[in-house]
């Protein structure tokens, strides 16, 4: 291979991390959870927003609280709460 079809090759190559490794990330500071459940709180995603379920609060107790959050308006929403079986955290592990 010659030199000026190695070059073409290389020097996009270059020009691109360059780019990438002048890029600064940052994080962004958002609204707190407002429930109670401190661990083992459950969550997923559906449509692009997250939800949080249940976990065990601050004395170990279960909770059964139901919160959406909504990334475009960065707003937390209590959703109707879902039936479980509470329990103590040392005996429900």
């Amino acid at each position: 291979m010659n030199i000026t079809k190695c070059l073409i090759r290389i020097v996009p190559l270059l020009l691109i991390s360059q780019q990438l490794l002048s890029q600064t990330y940052s994080w962004k500071v958002k609204t707190n959870y407002p429930g109670v459940g401190t661990a083992g709180v459950s969550s997923f995603s559906i449509n692009n927003k997250g939800y949080f379920w249940g976990g065990f609060d601050s004395a170990n107790v279960t909770t059964n609280e139901m919160w959406e959050y909504d990334n475009t308006t960065n707003v937390w929403t209590q959703k109707a709460e879902l039936a479980i079986v509470p329990c103590i955290r040392e005996i429900c592990t």
